[in-house]
């Protein structure tokens, strides 16, 4: 599977809509060696460093 296919699959599982058997391929993933790590440290390095302005409008008034 692709990085993608665990991303839509984190994502169904979080809307509780993934089968037994998604649920079970998408522990795997996380145990796995350093795989789900790896997709965190891309991410966050990929963030962006400012906050979106009207977010913070609405968080800070």
């Amino acid at each position: 599977m692709e990085k993608t296919d665990y991303i839509q699959l984190f994502d169904k599982f979080l809307q509780k809509q993934a089968s037994p058997e998604e649920v079970q391929t998408l522990i795997q993933w996380l145990k796995s060696e350093g795989s789900f790590q790896n997709w965190i440290d891309e991410e966050w390095d990929a963030a962006a460093s400012a906050m979106d302005t009207e977010l913070q409008q609405k968080l800070l008034g």
